[in-house]
């Protein structure tokens, strides 16, 4: 199975090209702007050529993470989607990141922490073989201990150093990567095709908060 990868959900973005298992192609750079102008030109690179019609499926992460990012990756995956006649399979940045992390020993659960660029984190736990234990939440680091429960804790994503103090030693960094990666999120979007089939529609985006907007005051 063959499936295009794309991430721009966080301060970074990438493109990437998995089949069955193998990666032909993955093209990544941290970047805190411009994720719309260089996610195409990406898309294109990793494709080598190759006509979408040749892919089985697109993953593509669907936050949370910055509004923008998400926005131009879900809206690329869909229409690439449409175009080539091919499904849209989303993945969440905190399970793409869970999936590459590797927790230190002794460690039984993973805190993913995803930059909001807030005061508060975006944050969801996970058990050691990467299934979720808490929905996803929104939370200052002060609130994630509790949040966390009790127990020697890894912490992986992009806000784990951010958190780190909060929990007084009774955490450790994960290593791996801080961002999601597009080639994963391609595996794991082929694993859940492979699982459930295709989805009844495209995926949505995961926001967890509204986005920062100032709307213009109406002239009187």
């Amino acid at each position: 199975m063959r499936v295009l990868g794309l991430d721009a959900a966080t301060a970074a973005c990438s493109a990437a090209v998995v089949e069955d298992g193998r990666v032909l192609a993955r093209i990544s750079r941290p970047m805190e702007h411009g994720h719309a102008q260089a996610l195409v030109p990406m898309i294109l690179e990793a494709m080598g050529g190759r006509p979408f019609e040749e892919l089985d499926a697109i993953g593509v992460t669907r936050g949370p993470g910055g509004f923008t990012g998400i926005r131009v990756a879900l809206a690329t995956a869909r229409g690439l989607g449409l175009a080539a006649g091919r499904p849209v399979i989303g993945v969440t940045t905190f399970a793409a990141v869970a999936r590459s992390a590797e927790p230190p020993a002794g460690a039984s659960k993973l805190l993913v922490l995803i930059e909001s660029k807030r005061p508060d984190l975006y944050a969801q736990l996970f058990d050691a073989s990467g299934e979720a234990l808490a929905e996803p939440a929104a939370l200052l680091p002060d609130a994630l201990p509790d949040y966390a429960g009790p127990g020697l804790l890894a912490l992986a994503g992009d806000g784990a150093q951010r958190a780190l103090p909060a929990f007084g030693g009774s955490a450790l960094l994960a290593t791996g990567p801080a961002h999601p990666e597009a080639a994963t999120v391609a595996s794991m979007a082929a694993e859940l095709h492979a699982r459930c089939g295709p989805p009844p529609a495209p995926p949505s985006a995961l926001y967890l908060k509204a986005p920062d907007v100032s709307f213009p005051k109406a002239k009187r």
